[in-house]
């Protein structure tokens, strides 16, 4: 009777066990904001373009349980260090936003895009190409490229699920010779 007790608790916690729905992860944010490159490079006196990209995976909504509003507007603040580089120029002429604006602040230049009530549709999409230029007087400098202040909302003003992930840039030395001969000097040998 001790062994039967045993077997029965064993396939009633089997059955148990089979029929538990398995607990699976939400999806993906809704709006994931990088850099492309992700880690650029520069020269002195020569532009960088990076391209500001956003990857999204939902719109609408998805039932009762899970709004999955989609995303109409954005701000972002990408942060660096201007001994290193300059954000000189922001293009969002291609941003699938309705107005879209930039402005720079120093160290930072901030972007930000609107687009009414009307969500932008999955997929990625290119919000912005920012131009660096290195500022550090021909010598080597590494600096974090770091997005903050942000925020990605849906028609109700409401923020999305989202993800921001932060760049590096690095301007590389300019490369001068070891010698630099300024006069040419001419010996004439006796005999």
């Amino acid at each position: 009777m001790k062994l039967s007790l045993l077997a029965m608790a064993i396939v009633l916690a089997a059955v148990v066990l089979m029929t538990i729905v398995p607990v699976t992860a939400g999806p993906s944010d809704t709006w994931t904001c990088y850099l492309e490159p992700q880690d650029s490079t520069g020269e002195c006196d020569a532009p960088t373009i990076v391209s500001v990209k956003i990857n999204i995976t939902h719109t609408g909504y998805y039932g009762w349980h899970d709004p999955g509003n989609g995303v109409c507007s954005y701000q972002d603040d990408i942060h660096y260090d201007l001994s290193c580089v300059n954000v000189t120029d922001v293009d969002q002429s291609m941003a699938p936003f309705l107005m879209s604006m930039w402005h720079h602040n120093g160290n930072f230049v901030r972007i930000l895009s609107m687009n009414g009530l009307e969500e932008l549709p999955i997929g990625v999409h290119t919000i912005a190409n920012l131009t660096l230029e290195c500022n550090s007087s021909g010598a080597p400098c590494f600096c974090n490229m770091t997005q903050a202040n942000w925020e990605a909302n849906d028609e109700d003003g409401e923020q999305v699920s989202q993800a921001w992930i932060d760049g590096t840039y690095t301007c590389m030395a300019e490369e001068k010779p070891d010698l630099v001969v300024e006069k040419s000097v001419t010996f004439k040998m006796n005999g």
